[in-house]
């Protein structure tokens, strides 16, 4: 299988569990042991902030003696949130999956998006319902997961079958475009201004903000430009200019 991931913070937490879904079992003596699904991780040990990564996962039907499942698939938590989650008012910069495949075909997949606790239904399996996990420690309170859902391509998966293992690459996470001012990068996108204006990208605005109220000062005009409250839209001003040299 291979999942396919965007990843952005350089924090990582996953969260993993696999699960065979028993649709018929059939009593032989002597009496076969439970199916033991179990899912193996391999992970890259130092993926580069923006950078695409490779996530292998490893699918097996282990323990000795153990009868055939019916229905495997593979549930993954991802933390599409990152640490900070929305708190900023930025949008989810966390891991987040893509697709995935084996031996080069597409697996059939279900992706959700939960609350840390909260309850929801799984995708594939009628009336189990799934609880999402916990908030990592140190991540804000808007942190949310990503539950994936992999249907393998199987319809059963037998002890001594061999382990169905995928791989795939990852796309680089693209960060959203930077206004050029720190201060309004920090901002939620609704305290911003809404019709665009020079002084945005201006090297000569001085940009800050209070709880009530965003400004903009002019260091070339001495007055305050754009405001919150009085959403004044320059388009042209020679002012973005002064101050640099001519070659």
């Amino acid at each position: 299988m291979i999942p396919t991931f965007r990843r952005s913070s350089l924090r990582r937490v996953f969260s993993i569990s696999a699960a065979v879904l028993v649709l018929a079992i059939v009593l032989v003596a002597p009496a076969l042991a439970a199916p033991t699904p179990t899912v193996t991780l391999d992970l890259p040990d130092s993926p580069f902030l923006g950078e695409p990564f490779t996530f292998t996962a490893t699918f097996d039907n282990t323990g000795a003696g153990a009868q055939a499942g019916y229905g495997p698939y593979i549930d993954l938590f991802l933390p599409i949130g990152g640490a900070d989650g929305t708190s900023a008012g930025g949008p989810n910069d966390g891991a987040s999956f893509i697709s995935a495949t084996y031996l080069g075909t597409a697996v059939t997949s279900a992706t959700l998006t939960c609350a840390p606790g909260a309850t929801i239904n799984h995708p594939y399996v009628p009336g189990m319902t799934v609880v999402c996990r916990a908030l990592p420690v140190g991540f804000d309170p808007s942190f949310t997961w990503q539950f994936v859902s992999l249907q393998l391509p199987f319809g059963s998966f037998t002890p001594g079958q061999p382990p169905a293992e995928a791989t795939a690459p990852t796309p680089a996470f693209t960060p959203p475009p930077s206004t050029g001012s720190p201060t309004l990068d920090a901002l939620e996108e609704n305290r911003r201004p809404k019709a665009s204006t020079v002084c945005e990208h201006c090297p000569n605005s001085v940009w800050f903000a209070s709880p009530a109220e965003v400004k903009c000062y002019c260091r070339v005009m001495f007055l305050v430009t754009w405001s919150s409250k009085e959403p004044n839209q320059i388009t042209h001003c020679d002012g973005e200019f002064l101050g640099q040299e001519q070659e």
